[in-house]
């Protein structure tokens, strides 16, 4: 009877051991299956976000061709010789205002008299008629010098609206955040961040405008001269500039004895003048030498009577 019982004892013992491992079994597979749909989820949405991060690049980049367009500021430098000076002027400035543009500063001296008046020009015309100006002046008056810059601002275009974007940004970011902001000391620090970010917002946003003034009008400095006559430039061929230079000469000889004769006429008073001083001065001496003749016979007579 107690051999049946301790046998009895043993089969549960065993009975109760198996179920335990089961159990124990069971609930490890669950856990890891638990832990392979967590992971497998976590996975998707790995793989949603990444998808999600690259379309955004995608649209980045999309964005960028139209961001990063050539900026271009065009300066222009130009002299010009002309005989019809008032005419110039007026031709150019009509023509200025019919493209759009403006006089950003003149500056004018000379004389009418002398036919030296002198004008230098600061002028802003819209970047796609500038071609058309300078034909305007190329036809109106002779181009003695004509030089012409380009400088690509694109860079720091797209740079300082990156800032300003930014910059932006931040500014949202700390109104939202004064707005949930309760004790005092945080209200005024974040309005004085918030004052430094505007006033830096403000000075991006006034550095794009004048790039974009100046790479929208391009920026022509004219320097007019009045002249009696305009150079002839641009001659082709032996004959041309031999003609040419043939015609300059007679021209400067002319010119040069117009000159002079004005210079002859002009000082006709000065030379009345000092011929008036010479006729007295001759006068003078004359008179001294005849005197000493006199004073000389004398002499000599008064020695002949002793």
């Amino acid at each position: 009877m107690g051999k049946r019982i301790a046998l009895l004892g043993l089969i549960c013992t065993m009975l109760l051991s198996g179920c335990g491992a089961a159990s124990y079994d069971s609930a490890e597979t669950a856990a890891n299956n638990a832990t392979a749909d967590v992971s497998y989820e976590y996975g998707e949405e790995t793989a949603d976000d990444a998808a999600d991060a690259g379309s955004d690049e995608d649209e980045i980049k999309a964005e960028d061709p139209s961001v990063t367009e050539k900026k271009l500021i065009v300066t222009e430098q130009i002299n010009v010789e002309t005989s019809e000076y008032q005419d110039f002027i007026t031709t150019v400035t009509q023509k200025v205002d019919a493209l759009g543009g403006y006089i950003e500063s003149s500056e004018m001296s000379g004389s009418t008299q002398y036919r030296n008046q002198y004008a230098n020009f600061t002028i802003r015309i819209p970047a796609d008629k500038l071609a058309d100006f300078i034909t305007v002046v190329d036809q109106n008056g002779t181009v003695t010098y004509d030089s012409k810059t380009t400088e690509d601002v694109t860079l720091e275009y797209v740079d300082t609206e990156s800032h300003l974007k930014a910059l932006k940004t931040e500014e949202e970011t700390l109104l939202a955040l004064l707005e949930k902001a309760e004790k005092l000391s945080d209200v005024f620090e974040i309005q004085e961040e918030l004052t430094n970010v505007r006033y830096q917002i403000e000075s991006y946003e006034s550095k794009i405008r004048v790039y974009d003034n100046q790479v929208d009008y391009s920026t022509v400095h004219l320097n007019i001269m009045e002249v009696e006559r305009e150079n002839a430039t641009a001659k082709k061929g032996f004959w041309s500039e031999a003609g040419a230079a043939f015609l300059d000469s007679l021209y400067n000889v002319g010119d040069g004895l117009r000159n002079f004769g004005i210079w002859l006429i002009g000082n006709i008073p000065v030379f009345f003048v000092l011929a008036v001083v010479i006729a007295v001065i001759v006068w003078i001496v004359r008179k001294v030498k005849k005197i000493r003749k006199k004073k000389e016979i004398h002499t000599k007579e008064e020695k002949t009577k002793d």
